[in-house]
């Protein structure tokens, strides 16, 4: 047997060793767990997006219906139209909020043959003193993380009032039913002045020029509720708009689909990309529809602009817009 003595140099140079060996071991441990910990925050932001897509998707096949299914609608599912019902597996696509255009299908789905021009049904359809034509727009500004999420900051509502057969013209009427400013409950990260015309003072209360009321989110979410319920003595609202799917989104309502009549979906309206069918802006659609130009102020767009714009490309493609669908709303005039 033999013994061995450590001096005090020999027992600092083994501990030196074994903090040496135990860093070898633990720094690719910790740099594992800061590795595996960003891939699960990327993937777990991944998923919420994935969520809120399947969401809007949800969202925007609640506005497919067949020509059938709307006759049925309008008329509380009685009775058979004699409309063949098609069924399409057609899914509505989204590709992002930020910088893409929006794709969809055709809404709905078109007629297997042309339908009759009975300028008689036409006249009857528009005059029906139970249906109220309204425009709506909504502006919109940028809440959560980098302002990709969005809010309602401004809710405009237009009705068109078709001329009779006593007016010398021949030109519909369209007044403003609603027009005012609404306070978001989450914290504003983009005003998105550009295009919404919304800014910080504007919904403070501190721009002189503003002529409009500023409202709760819940006090204009009431206010539009009762209004697209029954306007004067029409208890049959038909809500025209561009986009009508983010407007309803952010007002968080619903609205019957067999009365949304929405130009960025109309077909004849979109851009025929061969297996998809793009949407058109509305500015586009009015200077080549209507020979006029809008959303061309620096202060940004005018949601009274926008809903009176929709309603009179609606209005002047009517008559073709009710025979496409159907005319839906035909049990009205047979039940007087």
């Amino acid at each position: 047997s033999f013994s061995v003595k450590h001096t005090k140099e020999d027992t600092n140079q083994i501990i030196k060793v074994t903090l040496a060996m135990a860093m070898l071991i633990l720094l690719p441990c910790f740099l594992a767990s800061i590795i595996l910990y960003i891939i699960w925050t990327y993937y777990t932001s991944k998923q919420s997006e994935i969520q809120q897509h399947k969401a809007k998707k949800t969202a925007a096949a609640s506005f497919k219906v067949t020509r059938a299914d709307l006759r049925r609608r309008a008329c509380g599912g009685r009775g058979d139209f004699s409309l063949k019902k098609q069924q399409h597996s057609r899914k509505n696509k989204h590709r992002g909020d930020k910088g893409k255009q929006h794709i969809y299908n055709d809404p709905v789905v078109a007629p297997a043959a042309p339908l009759s021009n009975n300028d008689g049904i036409d006249n009857n359809y528009f005059q029906n003193k139970r249906i109220a034509f309204l425009g709506i727009d909504c502006e919109m500004v940028g809440v959560g993380k980098k302002g990709y999420q969005s809010a309602l900051a401004r809710c405009s509502i237009v009705h068109l009032i078709p001329p009779t057969t006593n007016n010398k013209t021949t030109e519909p009427t369209i007044t403003t039913l609603y027009d005012t400013l609404v306070r978001p409950k989450q914290r504003i990260t983009d005003y998105r002045t550009k295009y919404s015309g919304i800014t910080r003072d504007l919904l403070q209360g501190k721009d002189n020029t503003n002529t409009l009321d500023i409202v709760s989110f819940n006090t204009c979410q009431a206010e539009v509720k009762s209004i697209l319920t029954k306007v004067q003595q029409c208890d049959v609202v038909i809500v025209v708009g561009h986009a009508l799917e983010n407007d309803f989104e952010v007002l968080k309502l619903r609205h019957p689909s067999h009365l949304l009549r929405d130009t960025a979906t109309y077909k004849p309206f979109m851009n025929d990309g061969g297996k998809r069918m793009y949407q058109r802006k509305l500015s586009h659609l009015v200077e080549e529809e209507l020979g006029l130009v809008i959303q061309n102020s620096i202060k940004g767009h005018s949601s009274v602009e926008d809903a009176s714009a929709a309603l009179l490309l609606y209005w002047k493609r009517r008559f073709e817009w009710e025979r496409y669908l159907g005319y839906p709303l035909q049990c009205l005039l047979d039940d007087g």
